[in-house]
């Protein structure tokens, strides 16, 4: 089975990519802030509590993308916000903002 990324990457593949565990991943998962993303299609709490019937099918597509080197383009989406580096600095002047990038959950 494929992922069907939209985009392959060109990068140096990992050769020596140990696959993770359901363990590792329900840790990750449930160790993970509970912020909202507006990308998100449920809050992070309410994906957190199928956590056990989630786990197999995330697993396997974890260690398949890190197989394929492939990700869904709909799980590279991010929201930007710029924020101000420092209180005074000129506000009009786009090099005193730097990016905030928030993730969907699941990716």
């Amino acid at each position: 089975m494929s992922l069907d990324a939209d985009i392959k990457f060109n990068g140096i593949i990992l050769e020596m990519f140990q696959p993770v565990s359901e363990v590792e991943v329900k840790e990750i998962i449930t160790m993970s802030p509970n912020k909202p993303c507006d990308l998100d299609p449920l809050l992070t709490w309410l994906l957190k509590q199928p956590l056990d019937h989630i786990l197999p099918p995330r697993t396997t597509a974890i260690n398949r993308s890190m197989d394929e080197s492939m990700m869904p383009l709909c799980l590279k989406r991010v929201t930007a916000i710029p924020l101000l580096k420092r209180c005074g600095l000129d506000k009009a002047d786009m090099k005193n903002y730097r990016p905030i990038s928030n993730r969907p959950f699941i990716s």
